[in-house]
């Protein structure tokens, strides 16, 4: 059997890529009632530990995009489990 030799790098490439594999995952539910992706209950649930937290500081402290952020904020709010608390 003829070995294979990689250099770190493509090692790297290559472990990124199953990693990337591994951690795509379908929505499941986690005992609410709805499909939930890993995301969304982290994010929830980040929110609840933190009462009054901005998306923006949602985003700074999950290293997501103030949008992305925004767009878990609002799939959340339209399955009925996150109620934006708006400021006049």
């Amino acid at each position: 059997m003829k070995s294979i030799k990689y250099t770190p790098y493509e090692m790297s490439t290559i472990i990124e890529r199953m990693n990337a594999l591994n951690t795509i995952t379908a929505a499941k539910d986690y005992g609410t009632g709805e499909s939930m992706h890993t995301v969304e209950v982290h994010i929830l649930s980040w929110i609840a530990a933190n009462p009054g937290i901005s998306p923006i500081q949602v985003a700074v402290d999950w290293n997501r995009t103030k949008g992305a952020v925004s767009q878990i904020i609002k799939k959340l709010e339209e399955k009925g489990l996150l109620v934006r608390d708006k400021e006049d």
